[in-house]
């Protein structure tokens, strides 16, 4: 596939983790905005920079919602729709999938629940080449990753148990999110 683009995208208000595959390699990119930026500003530094980083992408997986903690959602649920659409103004033709918290979890430890650190010590270790840095870049190497595997190009071995996490890939296109 020549023109193959994969960016996986750990959305957040404070720390976004940003994994793009190109041309056989890895690039990675945090995107700090929480400690600088508030408010709209906040959501344009966002809404500019993954756009930025993701044009041109074949595919992009993104981490969907942890619905299990409820602080923030409204802030998060309106940043994460303003990316969404600016990645499809950007990118009309991208494959999209969004993907469970629980499923990139037991895609990288082979269980459905785990804490940051692990999951952030499994993702360093399966792909030391990386370059991950903190739990949301290793999030984005994980999603960018499985996007790898279900096209048949794993980024690096993963167990049976762990791949169980694919056998439901659910590619739309991005005007059906």
């Amino acid at each position: 596939m020549p023109d193959l683009k994969i960016t996986g995208l750990d959305l957040s208000l404070t720390s976004t983790g940003v994994a793009v595959f190109q041309a056989g390699a890895m690039s990675l990119t945090r995107l700090d905005a929480g400690k600088k930026l508030r408010g709209h500003k906040r959501l344009m530094y966002l809404r500019r920079a993954v756009c930025e980083l993701a044009r041109g992408s074949s595919h992009i997986t993104v981490e969907g919602a942890a619905y299990e903690r409820p602080q923030g959602q409204h802030k998060m649920g309106g940043m994460w729709w303003i990316i969404m659409h600016c990645l499809w103004l950007e990118n009309p033709d991208a494959s999209v999938v969004v993907v469970d918290p629980r499923t990139l979890k037991q895609y990288v430890l082979g269980k459905r629940s785990g804490e940051h650190d692990e999951v952030m010590l499994a993702a360093a270790k399966r792909y030391p080449d990386a370059g991950i840095v903190n739990n949301d870049t290793a999030d984005a190497v994980v999603l960018a990753a499985m996007t790898l595997d279900v096209l048949g190009m794993p980024l690096a071995a993963v167990p049976k148990t762990h791949q169980a996490a694919l056998a439901s890939w659910p590619y739309k296109h991005i005007e059906e999110l």
